[in-house]
């Protein structure tokens, strides 16, 4: 429905609604992209918007790097093996970033790496209020300042610019990326894995989707949790998703427009990549479809790194999912309305000795359960 919605509003006039069966699970099946060939083309009004979008970047990227390496420089961020860990926020999502730096508390893992890009000033002074280190520019760009309704909205395809251009600004500043989404937590420091355990001829880490779509092939690359190391391959990457914004806009996901540069990359520069094993970092997918691992998860029979609350229809999901699996690690006080209307973050409760509660992960506040009544209506 999205995706013909889309369609429509680009071109009311020429629009034609397709056939009943056109997104049928047995005609997907055998297309070579979920979205037709001629739907992942930007063109009018994607390419106009992409073209303002990149080239008001392109003036400020040179003042922008300069300020993102002397932030990261001053606050220490990069001391463990040249990483920063790298997310994104509006204030749509600074509960989820709460939850995260909560998780770190639960988990023990220190947070001294993590730099937090955050869409307007206000959801910066919260992020700093939690503990964690945050960077605001308007020269990032006009970005919304409210959590996306559904997967591929206004919102959410405007925030993946802002994933897209802080991930390249700390890496043009000289240092490998972590990035993650604000729906993931850490049960082990991730850090750990990538500056001892990683492969360091590799360029590249990334989550494993779980999907098997044929647009994620050969990959299945989840865009919510991957490694850069920094070098001149990665950059390139970095810096040929940037030039892609009209991609993203053309089939309004970051991950699907991720891929194809990757691939584009991999063939054509040598980047090399490998896929993180589900188990060690598990997703959505897991928590939906691989209930006896998830519940050796849950029961530290099988040691994982990370979980990411990815394959939900939106944030509403997210929070009942991580409720449910016990991976909500904040106290009741500190929900997204107290976040909201907290001005003066100076004096404030909703810092993160505040915030957090004191107990470990899966039984926060609730204890795992393998059923749950709700479902998402996302399909990947």
């Amino acid at each position: 429905g999205l995706i013909e919605a889309e369609r429509q509003k680009a071109n009311p006039k020429r629009y034609v609604p397709p056939p009943p069966d056109w997104y049928a699970e047995e005609r997907l099946e055998h297309r070579a992209l979920v979205l037709p060939q001629a739907e992942t083309l930007p063109k009018g009004r994607n390419l106009k918007e992409a073209l303002v979008a990149t080239g008001a970047f392109a003036t400020e990227a040179p003042r922008l790097v300069a300020e993102v390496r002397a932030r990261i420089r001053e606050r220490r961020l990069a001391t463990r093996n040249n990483t920063v860990v790298v997310m994104a926020t509006n204030f749509g999502t600074i509960d989820l970033v709460a939850n995260f730096a909560c998780s770190c508390r639960s988990a023990r893992v220190p947070t001294a790496s993590v730099l937090v890009f955050a869409a307007d000033p206000h959801s910066a002074r919260a992020v700093e209020t939690l503990g964690l280190a945050a960077y605001y520019d308007a020269g990032l760009g006009d970005l919304p300042d409210q959590a996306a309704k559904t997967y591929g909205d206004f919102a959410f395809v405007r925030m993946m610019w802002l994933k897209v251009t802080a991930v390249y600004l700390v890496l043009a500043a000289g240092h490998s990326v972590l990035f993650q989404d604000a729906d993931v937590v850490w049960l082990r420091n991730p850090l750990d894995f990538f500056a001892h355990q990683a492969d360091p001829a590799v360029d590249s880490y990334w989550m494993d989707d779980g999907a098997r779509s044929a647009r994620y092939t050969p990959f299945y690359s989840n865009t919510g949790f991957y490694f850069l190391r920094h070098n001149d391959r990665t950059l390139f990457f970095a810096h040929r998703l940037l030039l892609s914004y009209d991609n993203i806009l053309a089939v309004r996901s970051h991950q699907h427009a991720l891929i194809m540069a990757l691939l584009d990359t991999v063939a054509k520069y040598g980047l090399t990549v490998n896929v993180l094993h589900h188990a060690t970092f598990p997703q959505g997918q897991v928590f939906h479809h691989k209930k006896s691992l998830m519940q050796q998860i849950v029961d530290r029979q099988q040691p994982a790194f990370v979980f990411h609350m990815c394959w939900t229809a939106g944030r509403v999901d997210k929070l009942k999912y991580l409720k449910n699996m016990g991976l909500w690690f904040l106290k009741p006080s500190c929900h997204l309305d107290a976040f909201t209307h907290q001005r003066d973050f100076a004096n404030t409760s909703l810092d993160r000795p505040a915030c957090c509660h004191n107990l470990p992960a899966f039984f926060a506040p609730n204890p795992y359960v393998e059923q749950l009544s709700i479902a998402s209506k996302l399909r990947r």
